[in-house]
């Protein structure tokens, strides 16, 4: 019985250890266009103690969205200052060269959802969208 048990966690390991590979999707392909993504506040938020969730985001005109990811929540008070604004860059999925919506959705835990948004328009291979929550 020993050895049936080793070969089984033998298994397992080679198992976990391949299905964990990530493959290239054969749908992606390299773009120019980058999105930066650049988030910070220029308020004293020091006695909000509310959580907030910032979704970043990629989407077409249509709505179907290319990329998104949501930050981990937060507290309003400890959203960062210009000095340690947060920079996140991406380039744009699919090699899409349509009109796109592109920004931030977020969530203030008990009081609501909002939004801040811009374009990146066909031909525009790099837009930095700012955001000073306020």
């Amino acid at each position: 019985m020993k050895p049936l048990h080793a070969i089984a966690v033998f298994l397992c390991i080679i198992l976990a250890f391949t299905s964990c590979k990530k493959l290239a999707s054969v749908n992606s392909t390299d773009s120019s266009r980058k999105v930066r993504y650049v988030l910070f506040t220029d308020q004293d938020f020091s006695n909000d103690d509310k959580k907030i969730t910032f979704t970043l985001f990629i989407k077409r005109t249509n709505g179907v969205v290319l990329w998104d990811t949501v930050l981990a929540p937060i507290k309003v008070k400890n959203i960062p200052d210009k000095a340690h604004q947060l920079i996140i860059e991406k380039t744009v999925p699919h090699d899409d060269n349509s009109t796109l919506k592109i920004g931030f959705d977020y969530a203030i835990e008990n009081v609501g959802n909002s939004w801040f948004f811009d374009v990146l328009n066909p031909g525009e291979d790099f837009k930095e969208i700012v955001f000073d929550v306020k």
